[in-house]
């Protein structure tokens, strides 16, 4: 978000007022070091050259504000809010951060799901594993199409054998990834995944249609 313009103007809205108050580095790294493994993800995105110490980080970087503050999700937004409400009494501030987090809900917004967050058993955003698992057995299942004769000719092979499990698994290691991560990376695998699903189906009709020994002779009069 720091380094796209029309979305870092947003945050910096945010960071902006968050950094003027004093101490806000202290306090900050103090709030994050309280939720889960959100400290472990400030460390993973600190730029270089700060060494471990994220006040420092904070302090000299207002880019790095803007990036610690994105990876917050709608629930750290609103107890963020009552925490720092704690830490300065000007209500322009508390106003000012109230107002920017709408505006980064919205930002962070498809389909009315927050692809910041992660998916809920609570909410409509538990088709996000469903819908990875079905649509990457179905795109596994296309794309293998075309060697199911070989397999059924060679069942004693057991590299076959290893890559039909790991088709079968895979999926499912997929789902419960999606489960873990945030929405927006289940999203971005479902898209990829109908994607080439799309692809394959596309490319199975023509070959379906192609002549293989005209195939091979055109092939032939190109080498030569």
């Amino acid at each position: 978000p720091a380094y796209v313009p029309a979305i870092k103007d947003i945050y910096e809205t945010a960071s902006a007022a968050i950094m003027s108050v004093p101490d806000f580095a202290t306090d900050l790294v103090k709030y994050i070091g309280g939720q889960e493994g959100a400290y472990e993800a400030a460390l993973a995105i600190q730029p270089k050259g700060w060494g471990d110490d994220l006040v420092i980080a904070l302090t000299n970087n207002s880019n790095y504000a803007i990036d610690l503050i994105a990876q917050f999700k709608t629930s750290t937004w609103d107890s963020f809010m009552e925490t720092f409400g704690k830490l300065t009494s000007d209500p322009v501030v508390l106003d000012t951060i109230k107002t920017s987090t709408n505006d980064i809900k919205d930002v962070n917004s498809f389909l009315g799901l927050n692809i910041a967050d992660n998916p809920s058993f609570k909410s409509v955003s538990v088709v996000i594993p469903v819908l990875a698992v079905v649509t990457q057995f179905v795109n596994t299942k296309i794309s293998m199409a075309g060697t199911n004769d070989r397999k059924s000719a060679n069942n004693d092979d057991p590299n076959a054998k290893t890559m039909q499990t790991m088709n079968n698994v895979m999926p499912f290691i997929s789902g419960f990834m999606c489960l873990v991560l945030p929405i927006g990376i289940g999203l971005y695998w479902i898209a990829g995944n109908v994607f080439r699903i799309v692809q394959q189906l596309f490319v199975n009709i023509y070959m379906s249609k192609v002549d293989i020994e005209d195939l091979r002779q055109k092939n032939l009069v190109k080498a030569e």
